[in-house]
């Protein structure tokens, strides 16, 4: 059986939904085909038991220009989280607060041991001097490093590992902070001009938003493919699809095994852990950090303290998130139960383990910066490849390379 469309997506994440909703609006005609049975890619959230579990602990920021374009803040009904942390260091938790924000625990926070009245004053200065930048065109280069740059600025060594490695390695999925610096001080400056806050009914109502814009049979889940031809998708169920370009908007591996390529990269994995209990170890919309380095632990969040959606009444939900576990899978619960014991003592013993979430992220190969991307277009067979790797592991950089890679299929087309 066949059929026949403008372009054929294939994956139903922000990127392909972002690619879709601008061919859309342009008056193309599309077929999305996702391979699991739900759309949304890393943006999912999943419902058990009266609780709501994203599928990996995940933070939605308000000054991301392409988010702004593209979604309904008012609709997502927004939750706010204090901007700043807590960072558990020597058996106590500190805050390091925005002073903007949170002038008050900001002064509490400049005489704290996770950095040095320097330290503090470098994040003024870093807050200012990336609020005031303009983003607009930003594209990640591979000049310099975050940790480079970091250390170059004159952070000190305890700043770095108490506070910025922990938290921005947990957005980032890399705690050495091994990207681009342009990266991350576009990020940071989001952070600043913004707010951080999560859906009322999880972060699945991101993707759901976007995908209420088509009508029902646009997107074909448990749709796998099997390969891409000039023109033609073949999924395994035998189906074929013709169309006069192909937009693949999967992971980046899948990417490239779908166009034949051998450039495969190893994925890097961090793993969320979700846990119900009755009362909170801490009350307040707060993100906790792993200060003190040993440990599996990198942050942990009391998610049903920031959206009481998330958990029933008289409940409350606690997500922790690892991204380093060099010992055996099946060891993981019970080495963060046993950090969570440290942490908050006996109360830990009636927590319920619920589920562990395993994410698998590629480290993108950035290009110089006169090569420049967001999308890539293979001439000889129309295909357009875009994902958040071409750019940045964001909600903006996934919108961004799929809205980019519509912009390139239409110029084709003229």
């Amino acid at each position: 059986m066949s059929s026949a469309t403008d372009v054929v997506i294939v994956g139903a994440g922000l990127t392909g939904l972002a690619c879709a909703k601008t061919l859309k609006d342009h008056g193309f005609s599309f077929t999305i085909l996702e391979a699991s049975r739900a759309i949304g890619g890393r943006v999912q959230t999943d419902c058990i038991d009266g609780f709501l579990l994203d599928h990996g602990f995940q933070v939605f920021l308000t000054a991301y220009p392409e988010t702004q374009r593209f979604l309904n803040y008012e609709q997502l009904n927004l939750q706010p989280f204090f901007s700043g942390a807590l960072v558990r260091f020597r058996g106590r938790f500190f805050p390091v607060a925005d002073p903007y924000r949170h002038p008050l625990q900001a002064l509490r926070s400049i005489f704290c041991p996770i950095g040095s009245t320097k330290d503090k004053w470098l994040i003024l200065k870093l807050r200012r001097e990336t609020k005031s930048l303009d983003f607009s065109d930003f594209c990640p280069s591979s000049e310099n490093l975050a940790s480079d740059t970091l250390g170059n600025m004159g952070f000190s060594d305890a700043i770095l590992s108490r506070f910025f490695c922990p938290f921005f390695g947990g957005v980032f999925n890399d705690w050495d902070l091994q990207i681009p610096e342009s990266t991350f001080k576009f990020v940071f400056s989001m952070f600043a001009k913004g707010s951080i806050a999560i859906p009322a009914r999880g972060i699945g109502a991101i993707p759901s938003q976007l995908a209420s814009n088509f009508q029902q049979d646009s997107i074909k889940t448990q749709s796998k493919v099997r390969c891409v031809k000039k023109n033609e998708v073949l999924l395994e169920s035998g189906e074929s699809i013709r169309s006069r370009a192909v937009v693949i908007a999967t992971e980046q591996a899948e990417a490239e095994k779908l166009i034949g390529s051998s450039n495969q990269k190893a994925n890097q994995k961090s793993y969320c852990l979700y846990y119900a209990t009755k009362e909170p170890p801490c009350v307040g919309p707060f993100l906790m950090l792993n200060g003190d380095g040993p440990g599996p632990i990198n942050h942990l969040c009391v998610v049903s303290q920031v959206a009481q959606n998330y958990a029933p009444d008289g409940k409350t939900l606690i997500s922790v998130t690892v991204l380093k576990h060099d010992s055996p899978f099946n060891t993981l619960e019970s080495r963060v139960r046993q950090q969570l014991l440290e942490w908050f003592g006996r109360m830990v013993i009636d927590w319920e383990f619920m589920k562990t979430y395993i994410n698998l992220h590629t480290a993108s190969t950035l290009s110089p910066s006169k090569d420049q991307v967001t999308t890539k277009f293979i001439r000889d067979s129309n295909v357009f490849l875009c994902g958040d790797y071409f750019h940045s592991p964001t909600h903006h950089g996934a919108l961004l390379s799929g809205r980019k890679a519509a912009e390139s299929v239409m110029e084709y087309f003229n």
